[in-house]
């Protein structure tokens, strides 16, 4: 129930459990959603199984599809890839430095691989056929149970800290040179079969170009792409069949809807707000999704906030306050919902 560094937390898919990154603790921890007690940790400093090197992404297994129409339906029968999904729903998928391991829901382990990657970020397909590794130029996808797939190259040199899938899995998009200097094209969106569909956002501080982004998330609905642009201490919009320049926000500075290196940002369930982690700012903004202000919340509650994930009601926001070494909770409208961890001695997701 301690942390040192969570630097990322989601939600399981019932939105029953919070699971965290607890980075430097080598582990990942589970808390019950519904009051923060702790629950389960599983992980340990090591090569071994179970064990990690400062995990720093996790993501749930998500439910399973609805079942296809059928004109004739037996009752008693499940369609194979629903059973699979079924079998895979809220397996937890963590990676850390060269491992991607595999936890049953309970935290048991499972197994593990070396994708042949460094691990910074994982990203898990919305049918659950396929993991995602996204680390130093290339991105490697492997099916659950850990055999490799295929892998592309995202750039000669690339640092890439977050990647995502799009809602109906047939795109990823990658960001390149997210702690780098770099006078190449930043986001990359792929097939997902590694084939490059288009790129956007080269270097600068114009419409539609970037400075060191962290965090890529597309909306519920598939149309958009909202980037953290942190060294331009604002979020910008693209649309996500061609990555034009869709629109942006934030502006640096601490007033309402002003940014100071915005590390993540999170759609709501249905889309209508984009949560931000205000993280020079010590505080979490919540912004319309057409980039209007909306709310804040956590002004002297936070140290550098890192994380911010919806719950899948879209209820409450949990918030990895990473400096405080804690999580907290928030109802959808920014009022305080409860806190766990404190200080022991980066990211968390659920399969969907």
């Amino acid at each position: 129930g301690t942390f040192t560094v969570p630097i990322s937390v989601a939600w399981s898919p019932d939105g029953n459990i919070i699971a965290v990154a607890d980075r430097d603790n080598h582990r990942v921890q589970l808390f019950h959603a519904a009051n923060g007690t702790y629950h389960d940790r599983f992980g340990s400093q090591g090569s071994g199984d179970a064990q990690f090197e400062k995990p720093r992404s996790v993501s749930f297994a998500p439910p399973p599809p609805p079942p296809p129409p059928d004109p004739d339906p037996d009752p008693d029968a499940i369609p194979p890839t629903r059973q699979e999904a079924e079998s895979r729903s809220g397996m937890i998928v963590s990676g850390g430095h060269d491992y991607v391991q595999v936890h049953h829901p309970n935290g048991t382990f499972a197994y593990k691989f070396r994708p042949g990657a460094y691990v910074l970020s994982v990203a898990v397909s919305p049918l659950g056929d396929r993991i995602a590794i996204s680390g130093h130029e290339h991105v490697v996808v492997s099916y659950p149970n850990g055999t490799f797939d295929y892998k592309f190259r995202v750039a000669d040199v690339a640092d890439t800290p977050s990647i995502d899938y799009s809602p109906s899995g047939d795109r990823i998009v990658v960001i390149d040179c997210g702690w780098s200097i770099c006078p190449r094209t930043i986001v990359k969106v792929f097939y997902p079969n590694g084939t490059l569909d288009f790129e956007f956002g080269r270097m600068g501080d114009g419409n539609g170009q970037l400075y060191r982004p962290r965090s890529v998330a597309y909306s519920p609905n598939g149309n958009l792409i909202a980037v953290a642009d942190t060294s331009n201490d604002r979020v910008q919009l693209f649309h996500a069949a061609n990555g034009t320049f869709a629109g942006k926000f934030g502006s640096e500075g601490a007033g309402d809807g002003e940014l100071i290196d915005p590390y993540s940002v999170a759609y709501s369930p249905n889309g209508s707000l984009i949560a931000v982690a205000d993280e020079g700012n010590h505080r979490i903004q919540l912004f319309h999704a057409d980039g209007t202000h909306y709310d804040k919340f956590g002004d002297g509650q936070f140290d550098s906030p890192r994380s911010v994930a919806y719950s899948p009601d879209g209820n409450y926001i949990a918030v990895g306050d990473t400096g405080n070494h804690r999580v907290q909770l928030f109802h959808a409208n920014g009022t305080f919902a409860g806190k766990f961890g404190q200080v022991h001695s980066d990211s968390v997701a659920y399969f969907p």
